[in-house]
């Protein structure tokens, strides 16, 4: 799935939530949830993938 957004979560609280909800429903992101979060408030276009 692929996900465009126009207001992207401040790093803090709101973009570790993001992350966690993200890597629970998608199991091949690869990254700790810490850089996940720093990646999420900088882009805007967010893709998830479940592969096996």
């Amino acid at each position: 799935m692929q996900f465009v957004t126009t207001r992207r979560p401040q790093f803090g609280p709101d973009a570790l939530d993001l992350a966690y909800q993200q890597l629970s429903l998608s199991s091949s992101i690869g990254l700790p949830e810490i850089d996940l979060a720093r990646i999420l408030s900088h882009v805007d276009t967010w893709f998830l993938h479940d592969r096996p």
